[in-house]
C-alpha cells in the first residue's frame, strides 16, 4: 500500500468516525424524547458490543491479569456505564447540538488540562490559543442557546459537560493500563451493560419491551452496532492509517454535523450566534489537536 493511498484511507475512516459519533448523538436525542429512557438505552449500546464481542472476553476473561484494579474500575465507570449515561441523560433534556458542542467539542480540553495536571504533559501556544477558543466557544454557545430559553435544558448541559470530562478520565486510565483496544472495548462492555441491568431494575424494569418494534430496531443498529463497533473500528484504523493526531482532528466535524443532524432529522433549530460559536469552538479543535506526521 502507497502512503499517499494509506493517508487517503485514513481521512476516509476518520470521516466515518465523524459521522457516526454525530449520528449517534442524533440517534440518542430520538431515542430519549420517543419512548425509551437512557438506561433503556444504555443497555443496547453496551450489550450488544459485549454479546458480540464475547469470544475475546472467554478467551481472555472478563478481568484481565496482571493491571491495577482500581484503575480498572476506574476504565469501565468513566468510558462505559458513567459516560454512556450522563450523554444519554443529557440528550433527554437538551437538543442535539449542545451535546456535539458540549461533549465532543470540549473533551480535547478536559483530556488535555487532565494529561497536564497528571502526566504534566506540555501545551505549546498554539495548542493553548487553540484550547481558549474552545471555552470561548463553549460558552458563548451556552449563552447563546439558552438566553432566551426558561426550559431545563441548561441542566442536560451540565450533564454534557460531566460526560466530556468523564471521557477524558477514561482516556487516561485507557493509556495507564495499556490494554488492547478491542479487549477493553470488550471488557468495557460487559461491566457496563450488568450495570445498566441493574440501574434499570432499580427503575422499576425497562421500556424495551414496550416501545415500538422500529425504535427498538433503529436503537439497537445505531447503538449497540454503529456506535459500538463500527465506530470504534473506523476510530482504530483513522489512528493506524493517519496517527492518533491527526485522527483527532476529525472530532472537530462532530459538533457541526450535530447540530446539522439534529436539524435535518429533528426539527432542531441552531440560531446564529450558536452556528457562529460553533465555528469558534471548531477552529479550536483544529488549533489545539497535535498536526505531526506520523512515524
Amino acid at each position: 500500500m502507497t502512503r499517499s493511498f494509506s493517508v487517503l484511507l485514513g481521512v476516509a475512516y476518520g470521516f466515518a468516525a465523524a459521522l457516526i459519533g454525530a449520528s449517534w448523538q442524533v440517534a440518542t436525542r430520538y431515542g430519549v424524547t420517543s419512548s425509551l429512557a437512557p438506561s433503556d438505552l444504555a443497555l443496547l449500546r453496551y450489550g450488544i458490543p459485549a454479546l458480540l464481542l464475547s469470544p475475546l472476553l472467554i478467551r481472555h476473561g472478563v478481568l484481565p491479569r496482571n493491571v491495577h484494579r482500581g484503575w480498572l474500575i476506574v476504565l469501565i465507570c468513566s468510558g462505559g456505564i458513567g459516560y454512556g449515561l450522563l450523554a444519554m441523560t443529557g440528550a433527554s433534556l437538551s437538543p442535539t447540538a449542545h451535546m456535539g458542542v458540549l461533549v465532543s467539542g470540549t473533551m480535547p480540553l478536559f483530556t488535555a488540562l487532565l494529561f497536564l495536571w497528571v502526566a504534566r504533559e506540555p501545551i505549546n501556544k498554539r495548542r493553548q490559543f487553540g484550547y481558549a477558543l474552545i471555552i470561548a466557544g463553549a460558552l458563548a454557545f451556552g449563552f447563546a442557546s439558552t438566553r432566551l430559553s426558561f426550559d431545563d435544558s441548561w441542566i442536560g448541559d451540565i450533564f454534557f459537560v460531566a460526560a466530556a470530562m468523564s471521557w477524558a478520565v477514561y482516556t487516561f486510565a485507557f493509556r495507564k493500563l495499556a490494554l488492547p483496544a478491542w479487549y477493553a472495548t470488550a471488557i468495557v462492555c460487559f461491566w457496563s451493560v450488568l450495570a445498566a441491568v441493574v440501574w434499570a431494575a432499580l427503575r422499576g424494569g425497562t421500556g424495551l419491551f414496550s416501545a415500538p418494534p422500529s425504535e427498538i430496531a433503529i436503537q439497537m443498529v445505531m447503538q449497540g452496532i454503529v456506535a459500538g463497533l463500527l465506530g470504534s473500528v473506523a476510530f482504530f484504523q483513522s489512528i493506524r492509517h493517519l496517527g492518533a493526531n491527526n485522527a483527532a482532528l476529525f472530532g472537530a466535524l462532530v459538533p457541526l454535523l450535530s447540530a446539522l443532524g439534529g436539524y435535518a432529522l429533528l426539527s432542531e433549530t441552531v440560531n446564529l450566534a450558536s452556528a457562529i460559536a460553533i465555528a469558534v469552538l471548531t477552529l479550536g479543535i483544529l488549533l489545539a489537536a497535535r498536526w505531526r506526521e506520523p512515524h
